[in-house]
């Protein structure tokens, strides 16, 4: 007699149990073209964007810290911004930080809001945080 078990994803062989970690994809990335349009860097880092947004609209995203998190190289994270920044999908703000390491004690660190069809629902860049 055969008996099926569901196990966890990850190969570790624990029970399965239903995660609550889970974000929608919107339909619009299929409707308004953007499957054709963006390319795989782009893609990539709007999925990252959507699963970091979806707790909160404005996240950061460190290219030499983070990639290694989501397995994509550095200059991959990086081309796949500046492709939704280019696309008019990603607002960045930087911002100035303190950091004892760093030449002048500050570095600047970048935050991302996803905008248009991606964007968290009631959020968009304030008129202050516009770049010149």
């Amino acid at each position: 007699m055969v008996r099926a078990f569901l196990l966890q994803e990850d190969g570790t062989g624990a029970e399965y149990e239903r995660s609550r970690d889970f974000f929608y994809f919107p339909f619009d990335f299929f409707r308004q073209g953007w499957h054709t349009k963006l390319g795989l860097a782009g893609t990539s880092v709007l999925l990252i964007g959507l699963y970091r947004s979806r707790r909160q609209p404005w996240f950061q995203l460190r290219t030499e810290s983070q990639s290694a998190w989501y397995d994509i190289s550095p200059d991959t994270l990086q081309r796949g911004l500046d492709e939704l920044r280019d696309a008019e999908l990603l607002h960045i703000h930087p911002r100035r930080v303190r950091d004892n390491k760093a030449r002048f004690g500050t570095t600047t660190v970048n935050e991302y809001l996803l905008l248009g069809s991606f964007a968290t629902p009631g959020t968009r860049p304030s008129s202050d945080l516009e770049e010149d």
